[in-house]
């Protein structure tokens, strides 16, 4: 048995099994000649896929960049059935990142792009055939035909199988799984793309890992992703939580966190305390204090909603 190698990369090990009677030397001429051939062989093999990949890569790159006209369209789709795809007109872009630049960092080290890419094809192949992919060292992106998953539900359950087959490449760190709205053409995978990718960036910040989070599951407050000025957001969060800004600085009682607390379990104060831990007396105690602080009438519900918005508005400008 003998290390089959090309370069420094370890390919695989080669076992002979000779008939009795054949001498040393005869044994170690025939693993030589068997490994240099198996080499050459595997080496050929991992060159092609290599190829292959990047050539898809390249073809789910120039999709996701948008911009696409009718021509320029058709000229793609005859490279990805050339490449053996059907680029899909109607899908689903599902996007695999890292959860923070540690983990991010670990993963662009030499290799791990393979070990990704291994990890993810299995699945690709029985769960996912006819998708497209694309594979980075600490990410992965998804065109998914709409006959796989004909509704958020059935892509939310792929965007499980996705993590759970990433998440040993992943250790000791984690990554989450972004799904944009569904694409109605070639044309609008970019905008979905960049809609997966927005809804990873928000759950992030709001303190998620290891998790599947849609667009569309981010409700009325994906129309704060359409507002141009972040001064104008970040305006508007000091409006309405600059006193608890501020006091966060400088006291010990988690008012902030209190206040997404409440908001979290829709305003039900029982409910918010046991989730923070704290009695319901204590609960009230900072109830009133808020509402001392900044001026606020936490049981008005236009306040409530203005609230809910600035909270999620504050997690996605990192304040």
């Amino acid at each position: 048995m003998v290390p089959v190698r090309a370069g420094g990369d370890m390919l695989g090990m080669l076992a002979v099994g000779l008939e009795q009677g054949v001498d040393a030397e005869g044994r170690l001429r025939a693993l030589e000649h068997g490994s240099t051939v198996l080499a050459l062989e595997l080496a050929k093999e991992r060159a092609a896929a290599e190829v292959e990949r990047r050539l898809r890569g390249d073809l789910v790159e120039e999709v996701l960049a948008g911009g696409l006209e009718t021509e320029e369209a058709e000229r793609v789709a005859r490279q990805a059935e050339r490449l053996g795809h059907r680029l899909p007109q109607r899908a689903w872009v599902v996007v695999l990142e890292a959860d923070d630049d540690k983990t991010e960092a670990a993963l662009a080290a030499r290799g791990q792009q393979d070990r990704l890419d291994g990890a993810l094809s299995g699945l690709v192949r029985s769960r996912l055939p006819g998708t497209l992919t694309l594979v980075r060292s600490a990410s992965a992106v998804f065109l998914v035909p709409d006959e796989l998953a004909s509704d958020l539900a059935s892509v939310e359950k792929l965007g499980a199988q996705i993590l759970a087959a990433a998440a040993p490449v992943m250790k000791p760190g984690s990554a989450s799984v972004g799904i944009g709205n569904l694409a109605n053409g070639v044309a609008e995978l970019a905008r979905s793309h960049v809609e997966a990718r927005q809804a990873l960036r928000l759950t992030r910040r709001a303190g998620s890992r290891a998790h599947v989070a849609s667009y569309r599951s981010l409700g009325a407050f994906r129309l704060l992703l359409e507002v141009q000025s972040p001064d104008a957001l970040r305006r508007f969060v000091n409006e309405l939580l600059g006193p608890l800004l501020e006091y966060a600085q400088n006291r010990d009682t988690p008012l902030l966190e209190t206040l997404e607390a409440l908001s979290a379990a829709r305003w039900i104060r029982r409910a918010a305390a046991r989730q923070l831990g704290i009695h319901i007396n204590s609960m009230t105690y900072r109830v009133e204090r808020i509402q001392t602080l900044t001026g606020l009438k936490l049981d008005d519900p236009e306040t409530r909603v203005a609230i809910s918005i600035a909270l999620r508005a504050r997690a996605m400008l990192g304040m």
